[in-house]
């Protein structure tokens, strides 16, 4: 199966530099998202490979500690979400899902568009948006791997193969206190 990447997607590696791939299982990986879009959240296509997330858990105490680390290696912008719900992706050994992989590029803690919009004060305080954030020139360093998987098209239809791997939802919080949530069956 082919896939294309968007525009926003081929910014978010590292000096554009990606490679697509079919990846074979056995392989887990793992996604983060935000609580107010519940199931929703699953069907978003970067994912990051399992282990790293493992090993993360392995010097960390809290889910807010798990959240910075991953915000910071992953370059997710605070203003995405609270990244509070996580969502594991199980590939079974022999099953071949398409990628498109590479590096995390640096984002601002606060996305440019954030802060394009909360430029023009009057029109973000008549805007929807629940929470001010604050203007900053503060990134996240990026390096992370990341995989581009087609869970939705990019026509948005869910790609129902790749979601039918994707595990129930975990709370971050838990996980990071209980990693034997995570890391059974490993």
């Amino acid at each position: 199966m082919q896939f294309d990447i968007t525009h926003e997607e081929l910014r978010s590696f590292a000096m554009g530099f990606y490679r697509f791939s079919l990846v074979e299982g056995p392989m887990r990986f793992v996604r983060f998202s935000d609580s107010a879009r519940g199931e929703e959240g699953k069907f978003g296509r970067f994912w990051m490979h399992a282990s790293d997330v493992e090993a993360l858990l392995a010097r960390l105490a809290t889910g807010r500690e798990l959240i910075d680390r991953v915000s910071d290696g992953w370059a997710i912008c605070d203003d995405w979400g609270d990244k509070a719900c996580m969502w594991v992706m199980t590939l079974p050994a022999k099953v071949r899902i398409p990628a498109a992989i590479g590096k995390a590029h640096f984002q601002p803690t606060i996305s440019k568009d954030t802060q394009r919009k909360q430029k023009d004060l009057a029109k973000w305080n008549a805007s929807d948006e629940p929470v001010y954030w604050l203007v900053t020139d503060r990134s996240y360093a990026g390096g992370g791997l990341q995989y581009v998987i087609p869970v939705r098209a990019t026509d948005r239809q869910i790609n129902k193969d790749i979601a039918a791997l994707i595990g129930p939802q975990l709370a971050t919080a838990m996980v990071a206190t209980n990693p034997g949530l995570f890391l059974s069956g490993w």
